[in-house]
C-alpha cells in the first residue's frame, strides 16, 4: 500500500495499528510469528512495519525467545541471534514465572537447540522457576529420554529425584512411562511408596491414562488408596 494515494490514505496507519492488537492471551503479531518459526513474516513485522521484538505476551508474558524455543523453532531462533544481535539479551529474560527461554527449549525435545544455548548462548541451567521446574524437570516433560540423559550426565545437573515438581512426578504427569522407569533403575526409586504414594494420582489428574494403567499394572498401589496430598 502506498499512503501517499488517496484512496489508501488513513488505511496504511489502520493496518499497521492492528498488527499491535493482541490475541486473547496477550500475544502480538511478533510472537505468533515467534512460536511456529515464520522468519519472513517476523522480518517483516519488524523491518516493514515497525513491530518490536521486546514485546511479551501470553502465558506469563513471555518473550519471542520463549515461545519459538518451546516449539523448537531452532533456524528462527539462530535467525534473530545473527540479525538482531542486541537482542540476544532476551535468551537471559524470565518470564513472569521465573522461566528462562533455555527451560522452554528442554521442552521441546530439540536436543541441538538445547545445547546450542548452552555452550554458545551460554544460557543458565541451574535456575528453577516459581513452581519447581528445572532444566531437567522440563526435558522429563518433552520424553526425549536422551536429552535428560545428556543434561544429568554431561552437564552435571541434578536429576530431582527428590523435592518440588520432582522428575518422576513429572514424567508421570506427561505420560512419560519410559523416563520414570529409566529414573526407577538409574535412582534406585521405590515407585510405590515414592512420593506417599501419590504416582498414580498424578497420572489420575493429567489424564495420562497409559501411566496409571502402567503404575496400577507394574507396582503394589492400593487401588483404593486415599490421595496422601488431600
Amino acid at each position: 500500500l502506498n499512503a501517499s494515494q488517496p484512496d489508501y490514505k488513513g488505511v496504511v496507519p489502520l493496518a499497521l495499528a492492528y498488527l499491535q492488537v493482541k490475541t486473547s492471551d496477550g500475544r502480538q503479531a511478533v510472537l505468533v510469528a515467534a512460536e511456529v518459526g515464520a522468519i519472513d513474516v517476523l522480518e517483516y513485522l519488524v523491518k516493514d512495519c515497525g513491530c518490536d521484538l521486546n514485546r511479551v505476551g501470553g502465558t506469563n508474558n513471555m518473550n519471542v525467545f520463549h515461545l519459538s524455543t518451546l516449539n523448537g523453532q531452532f533456524s528462527f531462533i539462530k535467525y534473530i541471534i545473527n540479525t538482531y544481535p542486541q537482542h540476544t539479551y532476551l535468551l537471559h529474560s524470565t518470564n513472569d514465572n521465573d522461566a528462562l527461554p533455555i527451560h522452554a527449549a528442554c521442552a521441546s525435545r530439540v536436543t541441538q537447540l538445547v545445547t546450542f544455548l548452552i555452550d554458545k548462548m551460554k544460557c543458565d541451567i541451574t535456575t528453577e522457576d516459581k513452581i519447581g521446574y528445572t532444566c531437567v524437570t522440563r526435558a522429563c516433560t518433552s520424553g526425549n529420554l536422551d536429552l535428560l540423559k545428556l543434561l544429568i550426565k554431561q552437564y552435571n545437573l541434578n536429576p530431582r529425584i527428590f523435592g518440588k515438581s520432582s522428575s518422576p512426578q513429572v514424567a508421570v504427569a506427561s505420560g512419560n512411562v519410559h523416563i520414570l522407569e529409566w529414573l526407577r533403575q538409574e535412582y534406585h526409586i521405590n515407585v510405590a511408596s515414592f512420593k506417599n504414594g501419590a504416582l498414580p494420582f498424578y497420572a489420575a489428574h493429567f489424564n495420562s491414562l497409559y501411566c496409571l494403567k502402567h503404575l496400577l499394572n507394574n507396582y503394589s498401589f492400593d487401588i483404593n488408596a486415599i490421595n496422601p496430598f488431600d
